[in-house]
Parts: C-alpha cells; structure tokens; sequence
C-alpha cells in the first residue's frame, strides 16, 4: 500500500510530539494591547450612551422610566477609552436641575467591563433615581416638568490608572410608564 508524503510526515510530527515531547506549536499571536490599555489607546475619555449592548445616544435623548417600585430612574451607559483600570473603579454619577441634586448613582471598587470590539471598558446601565428635596422618590406630579427643565449629569469616573470628569446636558424626551 502506498502512503503519501503528506500522510508520513503527519504521522512523524504525531509520533515526535508523543515520544519526545517536541514544543507544541505556538497559537497566533494576540495583539499586545499593553498592561494598561485594555482600555483602548491614548488619553482617558468618557462617552455617555445607555443600553447593554452599549449604544451611543445624543445626551439631549433620554427617557424618563417608570420604575417597580413606584419612582421613576433615568439609566444611563458609560464608555471609556483609553488609560484606565477597568477591575477597580469608582463611579459618581449625579443629575441636577439648576443647583439641585435630584438623583446620585455612586459605585465605589467596582469593574468596567472590557469591550475588545470596540477597544473600550464599560460600565452599562447605572440607574440615576429621581429623589426629591428630602431624598424621597419624587411625586409623579414633579416628573413632568422635568421634560422642560435644564437638567446637567456630571460624572466623574476614576480608577488607579486614569481617571476622567465630564459634564452633560442632559435633555429628558418622554416618561415611560408601566403598562
């Protein structure tokens, strides 16, 4: 029987590996993206979006949701690139109407999720509770005028390798209410 050259070497380079512990051969080369970029490259910048998936949204096109419980939250997504530690971060997110805090989202030690895709880290879905003067969950009759009102979210995200601190305005388009 003849066997092909093909068929001999494979069974040479099977029978080499098993009885001389020949080096395995080596997987394709990941790309080096550097102990402290997997967050991307370059400076630390923030992009507001919302959503998991994230999704890049205009910051003057948020919905006001309903909640459970009875009050009402804005969510919104964050996107980070470039120097960052996204396994311990802190996260401070609040929302105000003229001087007023009317929503804080605050994370201490938390991780960003890393999006190779994209070359970002992301932190999806904080949810900003709407909260009265006493801290309270604002009065379905307070929500509305919201949807007319200058509104700012600040967010200031650090970690040990970066750290950003943006400002938006933030426009409210609808209330969403539970059916």
């Amino acid at each position: 029987m003849q066997v092909s050259l093909h068929r001999r070497l494979l069974t040479i380079s099977i029978a080499c590996l098993a009885l001389t512990g020949c080096p395995q051969p080596s997987p394709p080369p990941v790309p080096d993206m550097g102990p402290m970029s997997r967050c991307g490259d370059g400076p630390t910048r923030l992009t507001l979006g919302r959503g998991d998936p994230f999704e890049d949204v205009d910051p003057k096109a948020y919905t006001v949701d309903q909640g459970f419980q009875g009050g009402y939250h804005v969510d919104v997504s964050l996107r980070v690139v470039g120097h960052f530690d996204p396994d311990a971060s802190d996260v401070d997110l609040a929302l105000f109407e003229g001087e007023r805090r009317i929503a804080h989202h605050i994370t201490r030690d938390w991780y960003f999720e890393v999006n190779r895709e994209a070359h970002a880290c992301e932190y999806l879905l904080a949810r900003l509770v709407l909260v009265d003067e006493e801290g309270g969950l604002m009065s379905d009759e307070a929500i509305s005028p919201l949807l007319d009102a200058e509104l700012r979210l600040e967010a200031d995200i650090r970690s040990a390798e970066g750290e950003v601190r943006e400002t938006y305005a933030l426009d409210l388009t609808q209330i969403v209410l539970l059916r």
